[in-house]
């Protein structure tokens, strides 16, 4: 049995059902919370606003992040063919289908608009999980993202399947953590901090922290 860190987790996010995908950012879509650190502590220096739709079968996931200085903007992990978006400022979406699963996808998405897609298996090793191949008939996610005046945003509609969930109804649930690496995961000298939303730690254990 895993133990969990005792740090604050943010109750449980409803997500709201659509008939077709929706418009980006659409203020009919409620917001989540917002991110703290992954202590529990608050941050306020910039806002991320989060908003969450499901036709059943797909999840729309719509993030903008804030930023009073875009120009300061963390992209050198995606430049000349590198592939490392998490060590940009970017943005991390953990899915898995529930505390029952061995598995869970990591949806990475830089600044720049590049991302990367890992499947983890979950282990007792201090690591914490081990990458995996993608299953057959995986269904690649639609994910962009890139910058904006206001900061950068992330755009993606995420196949349930990919978490062996063929569809959810009123009521299902889901779990998920949402990362936002400010300033990239550099030294602290580096200003970076990460801010997260764990409505269900998928990794928040105290073989990780």
């Amino acid at each position: 049995i895993q133990e969990l860190a005792d740090y604050p987790k943010t109750a449980p996010v409803k997500v709201l059902f659509v008939k077709e995908a929706p418009e980006p950012h659409s203020k009919k879509i409620p917001l989540l919370p917002p991110m703290r650190k992954w202590t529990g502590e608050k941050w306020d220096k910039e806002k991320t606003e989060i908003r969450m739709a499901t036709d059943g079968k797909n999840l729309f996931v719509f993030i903008k992040c804030f930023d009073k200085n875009p120009e300061n903007l963390v992209t050198v992990n995606t430049e000349g063919g590198k592939n490392s978006p998490w060590s940009d400022d970017s943005i991390e979406f953990f899915l898995a289908k529930d505390r029952r699963t061995m598995d869970y996808v990591q949806h990475g998405c830089s600044a720049s608009g590049v991302s990367r897609i890992l499947i983890h298996e979950s282990t007792d090793n201090q690591g914490g999980n081990k990458p995996r191949k993608r299953p057959e008939g995986y269904k690649d996610p639609e994910i962009s993202g890139g910058r904006i005046p206001e900061g950068f945003e992330v755009v993606m509609t995420i196949p349930l399947s990919n978490i062996d969930i063929d569809e959810v109804e009123p009521g299902d649930g889901f779990l998920l953590q949402i990362v936002r690496n400010y300033r990239g995961q550099g030294p602290k000298s580096s200003g970076s901090v990460g801010l997260h939303l764990f409505p269900c730690a998928i990794y928040a254990d105290k073989r990780r922290f």
